[in-house]
């Protein structure tokens, strides 16, 4: 296709920026006075729909989860083509030539062969969407009125501005918790069904283990027994070598 990969590079360029960067650039975009969405909407005659993005407390979430997707998209997209390459043809071609049209081959074929790419970006989102700190500080700092706060911010607020050590720790403990249960749940550590292990597990003071789940580190309860018992997921999750059975909740 002609100019494939110049559209890559303008869907990814946005991902290798630091996330401070595209706060600037966001928030000069949302900028009320000289902002280029007002500014557009004035040269085409809807003045009337020109807002404060940040400064109001109902929009100003919603204009950093556009500039969040914005930096994010590219490389969601990258890891869907790399799934999407790696289709066996051959499937495709039988599906075809058993008589299965567009929808169905995607439905049958293509999506199902997706699915442990759509795992990947799904986790990679939840973290994502956990860790954001520079992002909500370049553009609102937190505000309006505390309208566009998120965990991280708080946390950190709480601990090197308020001094609440305890609050500050607490919110990050249940962050890492919170992670832990969304990795598991996507990674498939659930009830019913087993996940590949990556990574290794080491004790904490005889009580915690670090569990890295689709490697990425996670704090959860376990103890051991004949492997190493985790939580993840709702489920008690028994880790052998390199393998995950789930024994029950």
């Amino acid at each position: 296709i002609w100019g494939r990969n110049v559209f890559r590079s303008i869907f990814y360029i946005p991902s290798v920026f630091a996330s401070i960067t595209v706060a600037a650039i966001w928030r000069w975009i949302y900028n009320p006075t000289l902002g280029v969405i007002n500014q557009v909407l004035d040269a085409i005659g809807l003045g009337s729909f020109t807002h404060e993005w940040l400064g109001d407390p109902k929009t100003a979430l919603y204009s950093i989860f556009i500039a969040s997707i914005w930096q994010g998209v590219g490389f969601n997209l990258v890891l869907f083509l790399a799934g999407l390459q790696a289709v066996p043809a051959e499937l495709v071609d039988a599906a075809k030539v058993d008589g299965a049209g567009r929808w169905q081959v995607f439905r049958n074929v293509t999506w199902p062969a997706l699915r442990p790419t759509t795992t990947v970006v799904i986790i990679l989102t939840i973290i994502n969407s956990l860790k954001v700190y520079d992002l909500v500080v370049g553009m609102t700092g937190g505000g309006p009125a505390q309208s566009s706060q998120v965990l991280a911010l708080w946390s950190y607020q709480q601990s090197f501005s308020n001094h609440n050590f305890g609050a500050g720790g607490a919110a990050t403990y249940k962050m890492d918790g919170l992670s832990g249960v969304r990795i598991g749940q996507c990674a498939g550590l659930d009830h019913t069904g087993t996940g590949v292990f990556v990574g290794d597990v080491r004790e904490i003071a005889g009580e915690h283990i670090v569990a890295y789940v689709a490697a990425i580190a996670v704090d959860v309860g376990g103890a051991e027994t004949e492997g190493i018992a985790v939580v993840a997921g709702g489920a008690l999750v028994v880790v052998y070598g390199e393998r995950v059975q789930s024994v029950g909740g």
